[in-house]
């Protein structure tokens, strides 16, 4: 729950994403070495093999979720912006928060940029 609420909380989130804050940390946690483990991690030890982690992007960075062709016009945006809220552990899609809609979405043709959503609203206000 520490590590949780630090995540929230670094990032200037609002409580409604505690939910995904606590399920981004199990899943981190479940990735990442422990002393108690012989500095094994906890997916190591149940699956047999160490974690691919090459998927792992900051929490709170901003990304843009391509539109399918059959929901947008010729001249529409191809993508919404969101935030990168939590993974989800089937086949790695990752759940987003769209800007947009204000809706959280479980999606895959997702582009996760380097630049943090706080910062861009410390550029907007």
């Amino acid at each position: 729950m520490e590590m949780a609420r630090c995540l929230l909380y670094e990032k200037k989130l609002p409580l409604k994403f505690w939910a995904e804050a606590v399920n981004t940390t199990s899943y981190l946690l479940n990735r990442m070495t422990s002393r108690v483990l012989a500095d094994k991690t906890p997916y190591k030890i149940w699956y047999c093999f160490n974690p691919i982690v090459d998927h792992l992007k900051v929490f709170d960075n901003l990304c843009y979720v391509l539109k399918p062709e059959a929901k947008r016009r010729k001249l529409d945006e191809k993508a919404d912006i969101g935030i990168l809220i939590s993974y989800n552990t089937k086949l790695r899609p990752k759940k987003i928060y769209g800007l947009k809609y204000n809706k959280l979405v479980i999606v895959r043709d997702v582009k996760v940029t380097k630049e943090c959503y706080m910062k861009l609203e410390n550029c907007i206000n």
